[in-house]
């Protein structure tokens, strides 16, 4: 079972997309800022981060730059509620960039492509 990391300071974002996770069949945890990440990561080494931009304590930007550096090489996917593209995320190597609100399908589609090209080149 593929294991997902979800975090996000707005528990309504991370409940929903959460509960989609889980029904359809991923091992799923939350996280509410980033530091409260680098411990779920320790913990149960995800196989994909969705994570959102603009949080507390350590923001996506810093939770991506302490991954990296920590050698954590699967997939991270932003989600924001700001404009994408004012974000200057594009010197982030992320697998997708997702506006908020989400369409879950939309959503589903990138942790699958995600998760079988992290298949394809290991």
């Amino acid at each position: 079972m593929k294991r997902i990391l979800i975090v996000d300071d707005d528990t309504s974002t991370t409940e929903s997309i959460s509960s989609f996770l889980i029904e359809t069949g991923y091992e799923v945890k939350t996280a509410s800022n980033g530091m409260e990440a680098l411990e779920v990561v320790k913990e149960m080494n995800p196989d994909l981060i969705i994570t959102d931009i603009r949080m507390p304590k350590l923001n996506g930007f810093e939770l991506y730059i302490v991954l990296r550096e920590m050698n954590y090489k699967k997939p991270i996917i932003f989600i924001s509620s700001y404009d994408i593209h004012e974000t200057k995320e594009d010197k982030f190597e992320v697998f997708a960039q997702i506006q908020k609100p989400i369409n879950i399908f939309e959503l589903n589609h990138f942790i699958k492509k995600a998760l079988a090209e992290c298949e394809t080149a290991a």
